[in-house]
């Protein structure tokens, strides 16, 4: 769940991510929290690594809202009633606020933990657009003659949006493509 820098809630977490980019953006102070408790995974590794965040300073760790709404300096009523509506919503299967699908986990298991997120440039939605073979396209979609591209430049094969974790394999498969293309031409 994402809060402001007051404890409110002012999105859908699930929205795509030019929607959330944008809504961290007209954020006071350009960032915001994630908020998660200790139900955030079963696997050992995840909470090992969580505790050696919370050691470096990355991620704050409380034993009730109210501590962690002190911590943040965030008001402890926005925050509780935040929480409090998110979890109804789960409950409820519907999020009548901000109208989330992805409505899982509800978050009443201490200790919390917090982290603060911002608006960062990891991968590129633009540029030229591919094909399959990693050909350049021109504006009528026809194919440029000895261009191929793959990574960070191209574009056109996610859309608008992107799923996450694609930006090294895309890099690898389409990198390994363009260059066989290339050198067959």
């Amino acid at each position: 769940m994402l809060v402001n820098t007051q404890g409110d809630r002012f999105i859908r977490e699930d929205a795509g991510r030019d929607e959330l980019a944008e809504a961290i953006r007209s954020q006071e102070h350009g960032f915001v929290y994630s908020i998660a408790d200790d139900d955030f995974s079963t696997l050992q590794e995840d909470r090992d690594f969580l505790e050696g965040l919370v050691l470096m300073g990355q991620v704050v760790k409380a034993d009730s809202l109210d501590e962690l709404a002190r911590l943040l300096d965030l008001d402890p009523v926005l925050l509780n009633t935040a929480i409090a509506d998110y979890n109804r919503s789960v409950e409820a299967q519907n999020d009548p606020r901000f109208h989330r699908k992805t409505l899982i986990n509800k978050i009443d298991h201490p200790p919390f933990y917090a982290t603060a997120k911002t608006v960062t440039v990891h991968h590129t939605l633009g540029g030229v657009e591919i094909n399959e073979r990693t050909q350049v396209l021109n504006s009528q979609k026809q194919p440029i003659p000895h261009l191929f591209a793959a990574g960070e430049v191209t574009g056109g094969i996610h859309g608008a949006n992107r799923l996450g974790g694609n930006s090294f394999p895309d890099c690898i498969v389409f990198g390994r493509i363009a260059g066989t293309e290339a050198a067959r031409n």
